[in-house]
């Protein structure tokens, strides 16, 4: 599967050093447990040969290794064990930022066609290694989070568990390079999620890393005006504003302060938002508008060369 940090010759933003780092040790752990090391530097060379530039991550690891059993995407988020407390996970696991950026990453591994269990890996509080959230059924010990999801979405469940524990236990099931891929039965009658959070067109414009994250968001909220996310938009004349600070902002997109500032900073530099300080509902807030014209333009321009 490829990966939406991928670098675009046509995309206004770089990618950002956080995600690269956090994928960089991602594959390492895999790379390490099961003595295949060796294959780092080969494996960078092979992303910088189709991209241009010295990566290690896991879609040139999943292109040399195409039988592992878990279709794996490293995906770095700020300060996610501050934002996913004991309470609001049992509370409201749905509304989690870390689950809805997941269910993107199954959506685009089920239009692919792979039907290997999926997982994304996440740092979670300084714990080694991070955590893992995937739909797999695997019999590993230890405490994991099960969460049953509502309302037909696939998968209809995921676990969250330590990601070393997940990998260790691959290792002791035995997978080598020569191990051959067993597919996993596919409900195919099963409801599908219909959208995904970072379709193509949107990456190829806008790049990777906290950009495309907060204006994901933005869309996201526009789309679905009946959602609990309803409440941010604000319809002035002609035009529908997403009313959020940018401290919220940052909690729901799991993405610092800092990031938010500047990613905001580039979308405007660029022309894809504009912003405005205004009053609403008694305090004042930042009002975000979309560039409704760049959008159409930037997605029928990908979709008039694909």
């Amino acid at each position: 599967m490829e990966s939406p940090f991928a670098p675009r010759h046509d995309q206004v933003t770089e990618a950002c050093p956080r995600q690269l780092a956090f994928e960089n040790r991602s594959v390492r752990v895999v790379l390490e447990r099961f003595d295949l090391s060796q294959h780092a530097s080969e494996l960078i060379q092979r992303f910088r040969d189709k991209w241009g530039q010295p990566r290690l991550t896991f879609e040139s690891f999943f292109e040399e290794f195409p039988t592992f059993p878990l279709l794996l995407e490293a995906h770095s988020f700020y300060g996610v064990a501050a934002k996913a407390r004991p309470a609001a996970l049992f509370r409201s696991f749905d509304e989690t930022f870390f689950l809805r950026r997941y269910l993107d990453v199954h959506a685009r591994a089920q239009a692919e066609g792979d039907s290997r269990p999926v997982g994304m890996v996440m740092p979670f509080d300084g714990y080694q290694g991070g955590m893992v959230i995937h739909d797999g059924s695997f019999p590993t010990p230890g405490t994991k989070l099960i969460h049953e999801l509502a309302d037909g979405v696939l998968p209809a469940r995921v676990t969250v568990e330590p990601f070393i524990s997940l990998t260790n236990h691959l290792v002791r099931k035995g997978w080598t390079p020569d191990t051959r891929l067993v597919a996993r039965k596919n409900n195919s009658d099963a409801p599908k999620r219909s959208s995904s959070l970072f379709p193509a067109w949107l990456v190829a414009w806008i790049g990777t890393g906290p950009d495309m994250i907060i204006f994901s968001f933005l869309l996201r909220v526009l789309r679905c005006a009946r959602s609990s996310d309803g409440q941010l938009i604000r319809v002035n004349g002609n035009h529908r504003f997403v009313v959020i600070d940018q401290e919220d902002l940052a909690d729901r997109a799991g993405l610092s302060p800092r990031q938010v500032a500047r990613g905001v900073q580039s979308l405007k530099s660029h022309g894809v938002i504009a912003t405005k300080r205004a009053l609403f509902r008694g305090r004042v807030q930042t009002h975000f508008l979309v560039n409704k014209s760049a959008v159409r333009h930037a997605k029928n321009a990908h979709l008039g060369s694909s």
